[in-house]
């Protein structure tokens, strides 16, 4: 415990002693504020053999923010690469899982450009997938595992976008509030019964006393093929 907390009061100083809080721009490759950027990323790279427990975990948000980042409650984090903290905003109950890049600066030309990278709330980006600097995500967005963001103009609230390159999938589910309550509900009484907690009919008050109903999409009549279902009305 010594050691992780050491490492993140280290390793937050350095970061403010040696680069000050970035703002979107370009500079040359041979400027000081790349160097000292350079130098940034690989104490805070180093650092990750010592704080790789800490990511995933409710701990952290905290040490993004210590960085530089804007993290909104709930967010949670995981071995993300590429970040630039001070570009960097995450809304409420947002999850980047393993692996992805996540708005790593642009350098072309012997130029590196910083953009601003924005995580709206409730938006899931998966393992692996790869979110440009500058990308503005909506909120509810999901990008799929081992995927390309498109760019900003392209993403609308609540879309599913996969692949590389990105597809636009339309067919997600959206749950009601009536739909995510029953599911909470079901969470919850499983873990009762897991516990030994037998008093749990009052977390299944939909199905109690009536017999389960199929969803429509699992009813007999709509798995039958067209021209089955009309020589059977015939």
């Amino acid at each position: 415990a010594f050691l992780v907390v050491a490492t993140i009061l280290v390793s937050a100083a350095f970061r403010w002693l040696v680069l000050p809080t970035l703002k979107p721009g370009r500079w040359s490759v041979h400027s000081s504020i790349y160097y000292r950027k350079w130098i940034t990323n690989q104490i805070q790279e180093s650092s990750l053999q010592v704080l790789h427990g800490l990511y995933a975990t409710v701990y952290a948000p905290f040490w993004y923010r210590i960085l530089g980042a804007k993290v909104g409650k709930g967010a949670e984090i995981s071995t993300a690469m590429g970040v630039v903290p001070d570009m960097l905003t995450l809304g409420y109950d947002t999850f980047i899982a393993d692996a992805v890049m996540l708005g790593d600066e642009e350098i072309d030309g012997g130029w590196m450009t910083l953009r601003q990278t924005v995580i709206g709330a409730r938006s899931f980006v998966g393992n692996g997938a790869y979110v440009p600097d500058g990308t503005v995500l909506p909120e509810d967005v999901l990008i799929g595992v081992q995927s390309y963001s498109p760019t900003s103009g392209q993403i609308k609230a609540g879309e599913t976008w996969m692949g590389s390159p990105p597809l636009n999938l339309p067919a997600r589910e959206v749950l009601t509030e009536t739909e995510a309550k029953r599911i909470e509900d079901a969470l919850e009484a499983v873990g009762r019964a897991m516990a030994g907690d037998g008093a749990i009919d009052h977390l299944f008050a939909d199905l109690v006393g009536r017999e389960p109903r199929l969803p429509d999409h699992l009813q007999p009549d709509h798995l039958l093929p067209h021209h089955l279902l009309t020589d059977r009305e015939e």
